[in-house]
């Protein structure tokens, strides 16, 4: 019998395909029981992970209120004055303090014990400054736990008032219109309880801008009389005036001395930006004379850079006069970019005499 060879390769491509088949079978069967054994496994994990830790809530346990009022405290003990707070455990379980938080640097906390019994009290020791007068507040937190692995913050806040026991007046003293070389006085009077039994008054030499000065302190009548000398300068001097018990510094007041001029620029300096070139800003200013020394019709304005500045344009424009009062505007303008900060001034001239001038500084920003 002689077979064809067509039929052998037909019945060859046949029993390939079977066992193809066959094989796409028992890897389908494979690959499903991984993936549920893969599943099975991830299961399993996940009932054995522990849970996510909730976070902290605020609890009161310890503290028997969430506000406590430490009243007045009187500045004359000034520094850092030691009180208590009472902690009172009201549970079954052992309380551990694990950390304590105070939310400003008056306040500092000292736990003589960390851990509190189930149903006992304790205090907790802190230090508080009273350096400060008026009405303050301060919270102190506690980080606890327990036995039971519960993790909570104990919170309190305390409020109280410093007051000075000390009452200074006036506050400021202006004194207008002093020439140069001439002289001021100026008195300040306080008044006082009985707990102030050492009050210093001085003046801080840094700060003031007189030429000399002296402090004549008349303890018996409560009053302080300042007397100096007005250098030759026509800017605004201030001179603090302190009152201190015990190296603390109870009230501070000051003398503002403001020099004679012939014409004064009000504001006395002019702050500004400059963004974008080609978009001007406008600034107004005013004024005033005396008339005993100069006339309005005799003043000239112009705009002095500290250093030439091609780019920035200042036009002076006067809009308006009332009395012996002028109203001026000023636009600045840049046409190319600037940076940084520039300076200059306007100033108001007699005949070409310098009379005044007003500060002027201009923050350019290059960036568009």
């Amino acid at each position: 019998m002689k077979v064809r060879p067509s039929l052998v390769v037909l019945c060859v491509l046949v029993v390939f395909c079977t066992m193809q088949v066959a094989c796409i079978r028992v890897n389908s069967t494979d690959d499903a029981s991984n993936q549920v054994s893969l599943r099975q496994t991830n299961e399993s994990l996940d009932e054995n992970r522990e849970p996510p830790s909730p976070p902290k809530t605020v609890q009161r346990r310890l503290f028997q209120s969430d506000v406590i009022d430490l009243g007045k405290r009187n500045a004359t003990v000034a520094g850092a004055t030691p009180m208590r707070l009472s902690l009172w455990n009201r549970t079954k379980e052992a309380i551990r303090i694990v950390k304590v938080d105070q939310s400003c640097g008056c306040l500092k906390v000292d736990l003589p014990k960390t851990e509190l019994p189930p149903d006992t009290s304790g205090d907790a020791l802190f230090t508080l400054s009273l350096a400060q007068p008026g009405r303050q507040t301060a919270t102190i937190r506690l980080h606890c736990s327990n036995a039971s692995k519960d993790e909570w913050i104990e919170e309190v806040q305390l409020e109280w008032e410093v007051v000075t026991g000390l009452t200074v007046s006036p506050d400021i003293i202006i004194v207008d219109d002093i020439p140069s070389g001439g002289t001021l006085e100026a008195t300040f009077s306080w008044s006082l309880d009985d707990s102030i039994t050492d009050l210093k008054v001085d003046a801080d030499p840094l700060l003031g801008k007189l030429v000399s000065y002296k402090l004549n302190v008349d303890a018996e009548n409560n009053k302080v009389v300042v007397e100096g000398t007005v250098p030759e300068d026509d800017r605004e001097l201030v001179l603090p005036i302190a009152f201190r018990f015990r190296d603390s510094l109870l009230a501070m007041s000051k003398v503002i001395v403001r020099p004679w001029r012939p014409v004064r620029f009000s504001p006395s300096e002019i702050y500004l930006s400059l963004n974008k070139a080609g978009q001007p800003v406008r600034r107004r200013c005013v004024v005033a004379i005396d008339p005993s020394s100069v006339e309005l019709d005799e003043l000239e304005f112009e705009f002095l850079p500290q250093e030439a500045e091609d780019g920035l344009a200042v036009t002076i424009h006067e809009q308006r006069r009332r009395g012996q009062v002028i109203e001026l505007e000023i636009e600045f303008n840049r046409s190319v970019e600037l940076s940084g900060v520039k300076v200059g001034r306007i100033v108001a001239t007699k005949k070409g005499e310098n009379l005044a001038h007003v500060p002027i500084r201009i923050r350019a920003n290059s960036e568009e």
